[in-house]
């Protein structure tokens, strides 16, 4: 057993990393708890490969996911550590349940603030119970709430993360490109811009999975991967739509009743306009996410995050799609101060450099 010295540093960095309130007893005990049942869990992926009583199927993607991580560090300059290196079996579909909020009138989130990883727009919980308990809490005080299911965090590098689960059985798109998402977190992460991050991240998942399928002659797949990026991109942009006809409602003089009958127009009218644009589609990778209710808080959660995305494209395409050179370009836009950075993200995003364009 640790001594209370090695105890309490990582309770300490759970409290902070995870995205955690020491403000409460509860909820720090919880956050904590929730995070040592797998750090002292897990098991190394070799020991397992080589256990007879590992399943043949968890085998193969044991395997499959150290090719992943190999690639990561060889081919994309991501971490090299022992970081999904091991597994735990959560034994539920979710490692974290995270809360959005956002009153019931406006598409900005309400905060909360935690040490090193600065504010966020959400409050995440190991317990699906007590995140949908302060989600029912925030509602009673006129919020509008969406709680989300989480398969995977990043510690950012101070505990070694392990495969999950939760994520263990995704097709290969979605399984290399969160753990390339996740250690790209390991290289830069600045507090008190998330959007910054999770560009960057999902960036390099996006530019790394396409990278596999490259060096690996899968021309199908990759094609198969950009024409879901595609989609992903035409979803995103009704919301964005969505948003911006929410936002000149809200900011308008009408009573609240009125507010209230339009807010629910434009959402009838976001699935119609989804609708029309999914129909010549032969999947509908989104259809399910209109069947949960449509608010504020759910919009914010599926935006937050993408509007630098671009920008990072556009620095990639600028070194030369060289590995080593993008990911210290990046670093070096991490490090300028933000007035600076924005104006740098803003100017790149101007480029208008599209994935395919970078790749193809």
């Amino acid at each position: 057993m640790p001594s209370p010295k090695q105890f309490a540093a990582p309770m300490l960095l759970v409290c902070s990393l995870l995205l955690t309130s020491c403000t409460t007893l509860s909820y720090y005990s919880q956050s904590v708890s929730g995070h040592l049942e797998i750090w002292w869990g897990k098991q190394d992926i070799e020991k397992l490969l080589s256990d007879n009583d590992t399943s043949p199927e968890l085998k193969n993607n044991l395997q499959e996911i150290l090719r992943y991580r190999q690639f990561a560090s060889d081919q994309l300059g991501l971490p090299d550590n022992d970081s999904y290196k091991s597994y735990y079996d959560l034994k539920r579909d979710s490692v974290v349940w995270n809360v959005f909020a956002a009153a019931e009138f406006s598409t900005k989130p309400k905060r909360w603030c935690y040490l090193i990883v600065g504010c966020v727009s959400y409050r995440g919980y190991y317990d699906e119970a007590r995140a949908l308990e302060h989600a029912l809490h925030l509602k009673q005080e006129g919020f509008d709430t969406y709680v989300g299911s989480v398969p995977a965090y990043s510690t950012l590098g101070w505990f070694n993360d392990p495969v999950l689960n939760t994520f263990v059985n995704w097709k290969a798109d979605s399984l290399a490109g969160l753990i390339f998402h996740e250690l790209s977190h390991q290289v830069l992460y600045i507090s008190d811009d998330s959007a910054f991050n999770e560009a960057f991240a999902t960036a390099v998942q996006r530019l790394g999975v396409l990278e596999w399928y490259r060096i690996n002659g899968d021309s199908a797949s990759q094609k198969n991967y950009l024409e879901f990026l595609k989609q992903l991109s035409l979803f995103r942009k009704i919301l964005i739509n969505t948003k911006e006809k929410l936002n000149v409602i809200y900011s308008s003089d009408l009573s609240e009743q009125n507010k209230k009958e339009q807010k629910s127009q434009i959402f009838n009218g976001m699935i119609v306009e989804y609708e029309n644009v999914s129909k010549s589609w032969g999947k509908d990778p989104f259809r399910n996410w209109f069947k949960k209710e449509l608010n504020n808080a759910r919009l914010i959660a599926n935006l937050e995050y993408i509007g630098h995305i671009p920008a990072f494209y556009a620095l990639f395409a600028q070194n030369n799609k060289d590995w080593k050179r993008f990911l210290s370009a990046c670093i070096k836009l991490s490090q300028m101060k933000k007035p600076e950075r924005e104006k740098r993200l803003a100017e790149l995003t101007a480029e208008n450099i599209s994935l395919e364009n970078v790749v193809l």
